[in-house]
């Protein structure tokens, strides 16, 4: 009877005992994934910070929450066509230098000689970039250039996008009524002006461009090569003038090209086109090469 309480206590103490140790047990036991980032963070050094914070992402995101550092790539933009100008029927009539004649898109005929072949011609592109400033080779392709200063005169190019830009290769512009822009044209056609040797198209050079598939489509539209993968275009497009002042302008609008295809990704237009007439030393002024048999056009082929 005397040893009786004491293996009682004894029994009960062991009890408590056990009891505590199942409840420290349940207390600190780590749950779920948190356990496998434990884990590997133990065993594996390299995996340390990366393994742990892979793990709490888990428990706490949603399930199809992703993460990225990439940059998007910038998608093409639908290029909005210029808002019309009045349309002139039978033969074109002669605007005035001063800029003054209202803003006309239509134009039932090619127009006659405008300007003074003698005389050397310059003009500024406006863009939402900047300026860039051609020289008019209106020696070599007088008609070419006579087109595109009366052009600018009726104020066809205000508000123009650039409908291909091909980074390293070229820009192109100069359409007031295609839908989409680079489908249309001033409502005629001029005929080329293309040297019996051929062309090349180094980098400045500014030309009309039309498809391709025949002679003599020429109308508004024109580019300029920015690079050295011009100089592989066919020899279809009659070089009218040199840019002179603004590549820097033209490698910005190249920054929202797409290369290969030309889609642009932001819609960048020209404000409007300056014409100035520079005396008859401007018609002289030589301008970079681009015809097939001169050999220095190789110099500036690759630059860039």
């Amino acid at each position: 009877m005397v040893g009786s309480p004491s293996r009682r206590a004894r029994r009960e103490a062991a009890r408590r005992a056990r009891k505590n140790e199942r409840t420290k047990g349940a207390v600190s036991r780590p749950r779920g994934r948190a356990l496998v980032a434990v884990v590997a963070a133990s065993t594996i050094p390299g995996l340390v910070l990366g393994g742990v914070i892979l793990a709490l992402a888990r428990n706490d995101e949603p399930a199809n929450h992703t993460t990225t550092s990439s940059t998007p790539t910038p998608r093409p933009v639908d290029l909005r066509r210029p808002a019309p100008g009045r349309t002139l029927e039978g033969a074109t009539p002669c605007p005035p230098l001063d800029g003054s004649a209202p803003r006309t898109t239509g134009f039932a005929s090619p127009p006659p000689m405008c300007i003074d072949p003698s005389v050397g011609w310059e003009a500024v592109l406006e863009t939402d970039l900047g300026d860039i400033t051609i020289l008019l080779e209106n020696k070599r392709t007088p008609k070419t250039v006579n087109n595109f200063v009366v052009l600018a005169l009726y104020h066809f190019y205000d508000d123009v996008p650039f409908h291909l830009i091909d980074p390293g290769n070229l820009v192109a512009t100069g359409d007031a009524t295609g839908d989409p822009p680079g489908t249309g044209g001033p409502g005629y056609t001029i005929p080329d002006e293309i040297a019996k040797e051929g062309v090349i198209y180094p980098p400045m050079t500014v030309a009309m461009w039309h498809d391709g598939t025949k002679k003599d489509q020429n109308g508004s539209q024109f580019f300029v090569a920015t690079g050295p993968r011009a100089a592989g275009l066919p020899p279809f497009y009659t070089p009218f003038g040199t840019v002179t002042r603004g590549d820097d302008t033209l490698r910005r609008v190249e920054d929202y090209g797409t290369p290969g295809t030309g889609a642009p990704t932001r819609d960048i237009r020209i404000r409007r086109v300056r014409v100035s007439r520079l005396g008859p030393e401007g018609a002289a002024r030589t301008t970079a090469p681009n015809r097939a048999d001169d050999t220095s056009a190789d110099d500036t082929r690759g630059e860039r």
